[in-house]
């Protein structure tokens, strides 16, 4: 597994409303 893969699914775990947010416009 990828490195950023990783870190970005412990981010999107860690804050999924920061996640959601980032991904809204």
């Amino acid at each position: 597994m990828n490195l950023r893969a990783k870190e970005n699914l412990v981010r999107r775990i860690s804050s999924p409303v920061h996640y959601h947010s980032a991904n809204t416009p």
